[in-house]
C-alpha cells in the first residue's frame, strides 16, 4: 500500500466564471507548470545535452518557444493563471 494517496489528475474545464475545485486543475495552470519546469531545464541541456544528442540547444530552445506559445493560447489567453481572488473577471 502506498504511504501517499494517489488521486487521478481532474483536468476542469475552464469556463467564464467558473472555478476548479479542490482536487481539479485548470489547463491553463499546467501549461504553465510544464513551460516553467523546460524553462528551468534549459541551462542544463545546454551543458550536458551536447554530449548526447545533437542540437540539443536548438532543440531545447524550440521546445521551449512552442510551449511558451502554447501556454500563451491556452484559454485564458494571456500570461495570467486564473484564480478567484482575480480584480479581472475573466479571470475568475
Amino acid at each position: 500500500r502506498s504511504p501517499l494517496p494517489l488521486r487521478p489528475l481532474v483536468l476542469s474545464a475552464t469556463k467564464s466564471g467558473t472555478m476548479p475545485t479542490a482536487g481539479e486543475y485548470s489547463l491553463k495552470a499546467l501549461m504553465i507548470n510544464f513551460a516553467t519546469t523546460l524553462l528551468f531545464m534549459t541551462p542544463i541541456v545546454m551543458y550536458w545535452g551536447p554530449r548526447y544528442v545533437d542540437n540539443a540547444t536548438t532543440k531545447m530552445l524550440v521546445a521551449d518557444a512552442v510551449t511558451l506559445l502554447l501556454t500563451l493560447l491556452t484559454p485564458p489567453f494571456g500570461w495570467k493563471k486564473p484564480h478567484p481572488y482575480s480584480d479581472q473577471p475573466h479571470l475568475r
